[in-house]
Order: C-alpha cells, then sequence, then structure tokens
C-alpha cells in the first residue's frame, strides 16, 4: 500500500462522480482487491466515502467533502508546473514528470507557460546524474539501502551505505539526507559526488530523524553563526538586495556597511570571494586571516 496511491485515489474521486472498483483497479494498475483495500484506509482515515453494491455501484464521496474547483486554478497550475518542468530538466525524475503529467490532466487547455519563465542554473553535467537520482527516489520510497561510491572533498573514493530518507535542494545543489552505515549518524550527501549509486534489495529499519535537521538553518554547515561585519564599495549598492538583508545594511557616502550573521564555512568564503575587490573585513579577525590566507594562495598559484 503505497500513500501516493491513497491521494491519487482520493484526487480521482473528488474529480468524479463515482467510479467503480473496477476501473479503479484498472487506472492504477492494481487488483481490484487492492483498491478495496485502499478504499478501507481512506474511510479508516475520516475521508467520507459512499459505496453501492450491484451492477451499477461504484465509490463516491459525499457531497459535502466535494473539493471547491478553485482549489487549484489554472494560473496556480501553471506556476506548479513551470517550475516542477525546470527542475525536471536539470534533474530527470519520474516522480517530477508524473506530478507534471497530472497538472496537465487538470488544465490540459489552459496551462500557458509563456506567462512565467523559470530559468534555474543547471549545475549538473555528470552524465549518471539521473540514473543516481531516480535510484535514490527508488530507495527512499521503498526503504532500500543504496551502495554509493562517494568522492570528498580531497577527491577520495569512499564506499558508503546509505539509508535515504530525504532528498534535499539548496541554492541550486541537490543533496540526499539519510543514515550513513559507515558514521553511524546521519549525514547530508551532495548528490553531485557520487559517482555510483545502486539500490540494494535490502530493507533499512525507518529510524526517528534528528530535531535538528540542516536545511532548517538554510546552511551547508554545523558550525554555529557569528557577527560579521563588511566594508562594501558603493559600487555594490545595486546588487545589495542579491546578497545581503538590506534592513542590515547603512549606505554612507562612498561605502555600505553591512552587518550579517552566518557560519564561518567554506559557504561564506565562496561568497566574499564572489566580491573582490570591492569587499573589506572589519570583524572578525579570525574570518579575515581566513579570507587572506585563500587571497595570498590564490596569488601564489597564478605567479
Amino acid at each position: 500500500m503505497k500513500v501516493e496511491r491513497l491521494l491519487n485515489i482520493l484526487m480521482y474521486l473528488i474529480n468524479h462522480d463515482k467510479v467503480s472498483a473496477n476501473a479503479l483497479a484498472k487506472h492504477f494498475d492494481v487488483s481490484k482487491r487492492t483498491i478495496q483495500r485502499d478504499i478501507d484506509h481512506l474511510t479508516l482515515a475520516g475521508i467520507p466515502i459512499y459505496s453501492e453494491i450491484g451492477r451499477s455501484g461504484g465509490y463516491q464521496l459525499m457531497d459535502h467533502f466535494k473539493m471547491d474547483k478553485n482549489y487549484l486554478n489554472a494560473s496556480e497550475s501553471n506556476l506548479l508546473y513551470t517550475f516542477l518542468s525546470d527542475i525536471e530538466r536539470t534533474t530527470p525524475s519520474d516522480e517530477i514528470q508524473t506530478t507534471c503529467n497530472k497538472l496537465m490532466a487538470l488544465f490540459p487547455q489552459e496551462t500557458d507557460n509563456d506567462r512565467l519563465i523559470i530559468q534555474m542554473m543547471p549545475q549538473f553535467i555528470q552524465e549518471n546524474f539521473s540514473a543516481v537520482f531516480n535510484q535514490l527516489t527508488r530507495a527512499r520510497d521503498e526503504h532500500l539501502k543504496v551502495i554509493v561510491i562517494y568522492i570528498d572533498a580531497e577527491l577520495n573514493e569512499t564506499k558508503r551505505i546509505i539509508h535515504p530518507y530525504r532528498l534535499v535542494l539548496m541554492g541550486n545543489t541537490w543533496y540526499v539526507y539519510g543514515f550513513c552505515e559507515l558514521r553511524d549518524a546521519f549525514r547530508l550527501f551532495k548528490i553531485s559526488r557520487m559517482i555510483r549509486c545502486d539500490c540494494s534489495e535490502k530493507t533499512f529499519t525507518v529510524r526517528d530523524l534528528p530535531d535538528k535537521l540542516p536545511w532548517h538553518n538554510q546552511m551547508d554547515s554545523d558550525r554555529k553563526s557569528e557577527k560579521i561585519v563588511l566594508e562594501l564599495d558603493r559600487c555594490l549598492l545595486g546588487r545589495l538586495s542579491d546578497y545581503f538583508d538590506y534592513h542590515n545594511c547603512d549606505v554612507q557616502e562612498d561605502k555600505i556597511i553591512a552587518t550579517l550573521n552566518f557560519p564561518i564555512d567554506e559557504w561564506l568564503l565562496t561568497l566574499l570571494c564572489q566580491l573582490i575587490p570591492y569587499v573589506k573585513i572589519i570583524e572578525p579577525l579570525s574570518l579575515k586571516k581566513k579570507f587572506n590566507d585563500r587571497l595570498q594562495k590564490a596569488i601564489q598559484n597564478n605567479i
């Protein structure tokens, strides 16, 4: 029994007055007995489904449960379809394609893709990315262990056995969050660093997730945030909102003082490098030293 099929059966009943068990079984490519069990699960969950027996019988929702067709209008469907389609182009996924097809089925004549354009930066140049992503999707849904060949920041290969729980998109980077048998702990893995991923036929026991999850802070870092003060050239004024909360920026005659709270990690150093030569670190001194060390190394490598 899959939660997705239960939801799809519910949506099907919402959009049809009455449907027989045979028709549902054919539509969802399962047995009539499976449909009957699914209907029982929905009924136990409190969904008011009325059933009639006989040649003209079938299942239907009670009238008071019918969903207003304005619950999802054409414009909202277009927004979801455009966003998901762009993700599907950069990260091909069967489940995303299925969702797009369902949206098209709801509004076949009304979806206007020219009204909203979303272009995410494609980063995935690995030929095997789609295969890895779909393997992880299957493993997540069926609670299967995956055997992964993973490269670390130093390009060293390690073999990991991972129990995948979540697929996470942060910024333009895809991750899988799961339990790592090697580390005996939950970890966040960059999918772009997986050069091979194979589903095993061994299932894993679902564990409770930690209270604190990596994406709650919207940062790929476990470090605590620190107060950071930057002096920026005024020429960055037009790009200020791309990087900082303008409420925390003091715009002066010839410079901008930006105050922020971030972990001092690779993400922050990469951001500061994008602002060269228009940034000066006021505090903390530890960040200034790390930044200067990186600059010196870059200069030495290019002499």
